[in-house]
């Protein structure tokens, strides 16, 4: 979050703005990557027009940005495990889960 990234007061309004999203967040993992997405917003707001989060580095907000977008969608996704992710085992192991779920 960017408390001095050159929005003086307004800095205020994003968390306040967000807070109800992070909150049912904790039910929801659809609520994470909603609030994800939105930082991610905000994140674009200060590479377009406000102070980056690196002063050294003018792209670090764009470079957040992205991050953050990522990190939602694997949220919005309901955040599947990615530990085996490609192994032969877990595919099988998730056919079968398909499987006994279809029938």
């Amino acid at each position: 979050m960017y408390l001095s990234g050159g929005f003086g007061p307004w800095e205020l309004v994003y968390p306040a703005i967000v807070t109800p999203v992070v909150y049912l967040g904790l039910r929801s993992y659809r609520f994470i990557g909603v609030a994800w997405l939105m930082h991610s917003c905000w994140d674009i707001v200060h590479h377009l027009w406000g102070n980056p989060i690196w002063p050294f580095m003018p792209t670090s907000s764009f470079g957040c940005m992205i991050f953050d977008a990522v990190i939602a969608l694997w949220f919005l996704a309901g955040a599947p495990s990615i530990v085996g992710l490609g192994s032969p085992t877990s595919r099988v192991g998730n056919q079968r889960t398909l499987e006994r779920s279809t029938s």
